[in-house]
């Protein structure tokens, strides 16, 4: 074990070994997954170089799953998206109740994240997601969501089901295909910039309800209100 120094009256005196690592934090910079809850990582305030070793984990991963857990909050999901580790295509916080907001900016952040899953976050009140790779993202029954706001190019499906309390819906995607808005009974203001997106593929209380008009002449949702959706979808 190697032995910290520390300053004590102008003077330096050896002080307390470094604790052992936990093997976990090899195995994770391996395989390029952290599935264990936050406080499992490296912490400087337990030894000096630990900031490093944090880092180094966080950087080296693929796959970030923190899931139902009060470890995680505000402050790692900031310290993850600010890495912007390289190599990053999956965050899962899903069903942690300390997350209130979830920023995920500018667009070159997380070069090739592909899947945001935020779900069950009982406290999340926003959310801005900036991504040129980003296709699938799931924050259903986020009962306390009220903002979210996406521009996501190649966005393809998103999931706000059950999100009673969101009441501003901004997206700008070209290739958004698959939108659930079920039990989303309090948005008042909605601007979707989904060129590929047509009516029949909003999902709104609990089920999709295809028009009798002809497949060819769907209409699109690109720059409707939530009104006009509404009377398309009856």
């Amino acid at each position: 074990m190697r032995k910290g120094k520390r300053k004590v009256n102008g003077g330096i005196i050896a002080c307390h070994q470094e604790p052992q690592h936990d093997p976990g934090w090899k195995r994770s910079i391996e395989c390029g997954i952290w599935d264990r809850p936050v406080d499992a990582l490296p912490d400087i305030s337990n030894w000096p170089t630990w900031g490093t070793l944090r880092e180094q984990i966080l950087m080296r991963a693929a796959h970030i799953k923190v899931t139902h857990t009060s470890s995680l909050d505000n402050a790692f999901a900031a310290e993850v998206l600010k890495m912007s580790p390289p190599d990053l295509k999956f965050i899962q916080f899903s069903g942690c109740h300390r997350l209130s907001q979830f920023i995920s900016s500018p667009a070159t952040c997380c070069p090739v994240l592909l899947r945001v899953e935020l779900s069950s976050c009982a406290s999340l009140q926003f959310v801005l997601i900036q991504s040129l790779t980003v296709r699938f993202i799931d924050l259903s029954c986020c009962l306390n969501l009220v903002k979210v706001l996406l521009q996501c190019k190649n966005l393809e499906t998103l999931k706000l089901d059950s999100c009673f309390s969101l009441h501003t819906l901004g997206i700008r995607s070209d290739t958004l295909s698959e939108l659930d808005l079920s039990a989303c009974g309090k948005i008042c203001s909605m601007d979707l910039r989904c060129r590929n997106l047509c009516v029949d593929n909003v999902l709104m209380n609990g089920s999709s309800h295809p028009s009798q008009r002809d497949t060819k002449q769907k209409s699109m949702v690109a720059g409707m209100k939530l009104k006009d959706l509404m009377q398309l979808k009856l």
